[in-house]
């Protein structure tokens, strides 16, 4: 049991470490190519959070068989 606890904080801390990492401010030369890229990031950042939200929501389903 505690070593899924573990697991589940190790997911938890790299959701919000790549939540605040794709927060970094955007280069000075600033262009359409970057706005597109940043706004790609951003996408995937949003759906891979809540993949991992949805994956955690069903461990925590699982260990305790709601």
């Amino acid at each position: 049991h505690n070593s899924k606890s573990f697991r589940i904080r190790d997911l938890t801390a790299l959701m919000v470490g790549l939540l605040f990492f794709s927060l970094i401010p955007p280069a000075e030369a600033y262009d359409a190519g970057d706005a597109l890229a940043l706004l790609l990031c951003t996408i995937l950042t949003v759906v891979g959070f809540c993949a991992c939200l949805a994956y955690i929501t069903a461990l925590v389903c699982l260990v305790l068989k709601v």
